[in-house]
């Protein structure tokens, strides 16, 4: 069953919201671009720095109204209705 997404940005195509639109358009995806070390060592400057986090130190499990608020605070719903195609 193929997955449903929805873009409210500018310019992103269906196809763009699929991984694989990014490794078939990359010079790179098929190199190996860092040795483990190396990649735990930029991991754990960019979690220290606050670029990323950690999604190990999550909590398991979230209440409901704290789910919507985190999904809230980086997105916007969308407003219009869904036509079903006949």
């Amino acid at each position: 069953m193929e997955k449903h997404f929805n873009s409210t940005i500018p310019e992103i195509t269906h196809e763009m919201l699929n991984p694989e639109f990014w490794i078939r358009h990359s010079e790179t995806s098929s190199r190996i671009i860092g040795c483990y070390d190396k990649i735990e060592s930029f991991n754990n400057k960019s979690i220290s720095s606050n670029h990323i986090k950690d999604i190990f130190d999550f909590k398991i499990q979230y209440a409901k109204n704290e789910v919507v608020d985190l999904i809230l605070s980086i997105s916007v719903p969308i407003k219009k209705k869904c036509i079903e195609m006949v």
